[in-house]
């Protein structure tokens, strides 16, 4: 069996999403953690996001021709959403709820998206790749051995599933902002506390201490990735009451086999 620790970069390269002619390649600043490619616009934005697109590849070409070229020579520009301010390829835009548009651009290519914005009715919190986990349940609350700290992403979701947003405007009291989320430290009890354009998420954190526990645990669950299935392993320990409790350096892995 192979292991590879978290964090893991599931898919590679150098752009997020294609435009809809298949002609460029994009990134953005929005996230989808419920997805393992992340971000694509088939998922609505939380609205009132500032999304930011920005074109990084030629398609069709390999990296040596794209360095040739040079920069993409590209304006954006958007249809039906409001533009909060655009420099050449880069281009930010936002909307309210119910809103949508077109992202185009011109120049030395043409290509284009749309893009929809809607509501985030709640928030769910997790690690990466449990968010991936269907059979895995999202903690309402964390028990913690005192010393422990784990790395947390959060997922939105509106009335028709999965809502992509900046981690920029996730708003974290309780906790540590990450670049791709929150870090919790197992020091004292809390309540952490998010919030995303109005949905907010609370979650309880109970810190223990070594004597609390009865035994230590193995637990695995499957992660289904197109044809590869994947588990989610770690081990924690086991309090009195029954509860799960997160170990310091024992962090969740992946394993596959060969």
């Amino acid at each position: 069996m192979s292991r590879l620790f978290l964090p893991i970069v599931l898919l590679s390269g150098c752009y997020e999403f294609e435009g809809d002619r298949g002609v460029l390649g994009f990134v953005s600043n929005l996230v989808d953690p419920s997805h393992p490619d992340g971000w694509s616009p088939e998922v609505p934005i939380a609205a009132g996001t500032d999304a930011t697109f920005l074109p990084v590849k030629r398609l069709g070409l390999s990296d040596e021709e794209e360095e040739a070229l040079g920069p993409i020579q590209v304006t954006g520009s958007a249809r039906g959403l409001d533009e909060r301010w655009t420099d050449g390829p880069e281009l930010t835009v936002t909307g309210s709820h119910g809103q949508d548009g077109v992202v185009r651009y011109r120049g030395e290519l043409r290509d284009h998206f749309s893009v929809a914005f809607t509501e985030v009715e709640e928030l769910v919190v997790g690690e990466p790749l449990v968010m991936l986990a269907d059979s895995m349940v999202k903690p309402d609350e964390l028990w913690m051995l005192e010393g422990a700290s784990i790395d947390l992403v959060a997922a939105a979701y509106g009335a028709d599933g999965a809502v992509g947003f900046a981690v920029s405007d996730l708003l974290v009291e309780g906790a540590e902002p990450t670049e791709s989320g929150l870090r919790v430290l197992a020091d004292h009890d809390r309540v952490v506390r998010l919030e995303l354009m109005g949905a907010v998420r609370e979650l309880p954190v109970h810190v223990l201490q070594p004597e609390d526990l009865v035994a230590t645990l193995r637990i695995e669950h499957p992660i289904e990735l197109g044809d590869d299935t994947l588990t989610l392993v770690r081990e924690v320990g086991l309090a009195r009451d029954g509860a799960l409790v997160l170990l310091p350096d024992s962090p969740a892995v992946i394993e596959q086999a060969p």
